[in-house]
């Protein structure tokens, strides 16, 4: 911590529940140009976020969870304010799956089960993606891998679609004047992520999501 105090730096937050997700995180140290610091918010404790200085932070990641947005936990309670506050001093963020409909939160939209069994969605899905300024003037199409029960089914009114799939309308957004971006799916994920998850990992492929995320990083 003291070799970070004064370095400007990237936050990434892990809102793990059960086991810290350490191996994306290497994996995100690896696409980045700059430093990054690890905070694990639930197995951790807050401490660690709240000695972060905010003249130093040039931008944020939120990674996944087993939590939901609506189970209204004293520690989500308190990230929540304190990510608020950092986004609306224009601090760029880029939420993951449980970040995406977290950020969707804060921004008043509406987070529910994809399936009505409540099943979980996993396996690699194919996304459009509208014009933005992280990729260009053009639509693209790539893929992702994915591992989610809940989606945003109500889109904040300060945000807009940048992600749709076939399986669901809101699969990435971004806001309307503040350098926010969120996905559904996963772009970090590893092969590890897809060993634990029990998807076929014989040929991954990686590179549509670690591009998204070296844009941003950028």
């Amino acid at each position: 911590p003291d070799l970070m105090k004064n370095t400007p730096h990237i936050v990434v937050l892990d809102p793990a529940v059960k086991s810290a997700e350490l191996i994306a995180f290497n994996n995100l140290v690896s696409l980045s140009p700059l430093p990054l610091t690890y905070h694990l918010p639930c197995l951790q404790g807050f401490r660690s976020v709240e000695d972060e200085d905010p003249k130093l932070i040039l931008g944020i990641v939120i990674l996944g969870s087993l939590a939901s947005v609506n189970d209204r936990q004293p520690w989500q309670l308190k990230l929540e304010e304190w990510l608020f506050k950092m986004m609306k001093k224009k601090i760029p963020t880029f939420g993951i799956c449980y970040g995406h409909q977290m950020i969707s939160h804060l921004f008043d939209g509406k987070v529910e089960f994809l399936n009505p069994d409540r099943s979980k969605e996993i396996g690699l899905r194919k996304l459009t993606l509208e014009p933005n300024v992280l990729w260009g003037k053009k639509p693209v199409t790539g893929h992702l891998y994915t591992s989610h029960e809940e989606v945003v089914t109500v889109m904040p009114k300060e945000m807009h679609v940048i992600a749709r799939s076939d399986r669901v309308e809101i699969d990435g957004l971004a806001h309307k004047k503040l350098p926010i971006w969120t996905f559904q799916p996963h772009p970090e994920a590893t092969p590890d992520f897809l060993h634990r998850r029990g998807i076929d990992h014989k040929n991954p492929d990686f590179t549509f999501g670690y591009r998204l995320i070296k844009n941003f990083f950028d």
